[in-house]
C-alpha cells in the first residue's frame, strides 16, 4: 500500500474490482431484506415458532416445514 491508503492496483483493476463488488452488494441487502420477513412470518405461525424450540431449527427451516411437512392428523400415531 502506498500512502494515504491507496492500493497500487492500476484505476483499471480497481474498477473492475467494484463492478464484480457492486451486484454482490446488492444480492446481501435483498438476502438481509427476506431474512427479515422470513424471521417475522415465523414469528407470527404457530407451528414455525414452535418447531424452531427444536435444536438446529432456524427461521427457515421452521417455515419449510410448515409450508412443506402434510399436516401432524394424516397420521394414525406416533409409533408404528
Amino acid at each position: 500500500m502506498s500512502e494515504g491508503g491507496a492500493t497500487a492496483l492500476p484505476a483499471e483493476v480497481r474498477e473492475l474490482g467494484q463492478m464484480y463488488l457492486a451486484p454482490i452488494e446488492g444480492v446481501n441487502a435483498r438476502v438481509a431484506e427476506l431474512d427479515q420477513k422470513m424471521r417475522c412470518a415465523a414469528k407470527a405461525a404457530d407451528m414455525a415458532r414452535r418447531a424452531q424450540t427444536m435444536p438446529g431449527v432456524g427461521p427457515i427451516t421452521a417455515l419449510a416445514l410448515e409450508r412443506l411437512a402434510p399436516d401432524l392428523a394424516t397420521f394414525r400415531r406416533g409409533r408404528g
